[in-house]
């Protein structure tokens, strides 16, 4: 079998560089209206309600904009790199991450993003194409698949999407394949945002052809008397199939 790819260890001054360099608004912005461009004429409108609404930060975290150390330094030291989630690193070397419910940023031990425009805008068009063009058509597609919940996770396989290996750029603990190696990796990150000591390692990753069961994530939510909007989406491995979602 071909040599798994190098390790990668970054030092909480790394990540604090990481933290002074991360995009702003406008970048986070002009990604969007990139991202936008890519979905069918009769699509664009509703596409750019969707990532451009209020609870929506998929692109933020997950856009072709950002880089690889955005995905290492969320993945090793919880760094959001939308910079909703507060972060600083302390003077006696230890990391505080932190919500707005002064939870640390939720990740786990893999991060990733869409790597261009085209590969983002490909779940959401596979979406919107089967739920409908309209905001009136998405609504009652989704009210169908959450059953009466105020949330809903829809998956879709690349066979669903068109996505390749190409379209996705994910790092990932070594030995996180399994759920006590994931513990394990967790724990030390956890002994290393407490000051004491380097990281747990991340390697690149292929979540599309190496992964056990593939696909993209989109979430929505929705407020009594209004329509679904969009918080995130993603791709990843739900290697366990223990997420909460309904397939196309």
């Amino acid at each position: 079998p071909p040599a798994p790819p190098p390790t990668v260890e970054t030092s909480a001054d790394d990540a604090a560089a990481v933290h002074r360099d991360l995009p702003d608004r406008d970048a986070h912005r002009r990604a969007i209206n990139q991202i936008v461009a890519r979905f069918p004429p009769k699509l664009q409108e509703l596409a750019k309600k969707l990532l451009f609404g209020p609870t929506a930060h998929a692109v933020q975290r997950h856009g072709h904009h950002l880089r690889r150390k955005h995905q290492i330094a969320r993945a090793q030291w919880r760094l959001d790199p939308a910079g909703v989630d507060g972060w600083q690193l302390e003077p006696d070397g230890s990391v505080r991450s932190l919500r707005s419910d002064n939870k640390p940023h939720q990740v786990r031990a893999t991060a990733g993003q869409y790597t261009s425009p085209e590969a983002f805008a490909k779940p959401l068009i596979a979406l919107l194409q089967a739920a409908g063009r309209t905001q009136d058509a998405l609504d009652r597609y989704l009210d169908g698949k959450a059953k009466g919940k105020t949330r809903a996770r829809i998956f879709l396989r690349p066979s669903d999407t068109g996505i390749v290996p190409g379209d996705v750029l994910a790092v990932r603990g070594p030995g996180t394949d399994t759920a006590p190696g994931e513990e394990l990796w967790l724990s030390a990150r956890d002994g290393s945002m407490a000051g004491l000591g380097s990281p747990p390692w991340v390697r690149d990753d292929d979540l599309v052809s190496g992964a056990q069961r593939p696909g993209s994530l989109i979430f929505f939510v929705r407020k009594p008397g209004q329509s679904w909007c969009l918080v995130t989406g993603y791709f990843l491995d739900d290697r366990a199939n223990d997420l909460k979602y309904t397939e196309l």
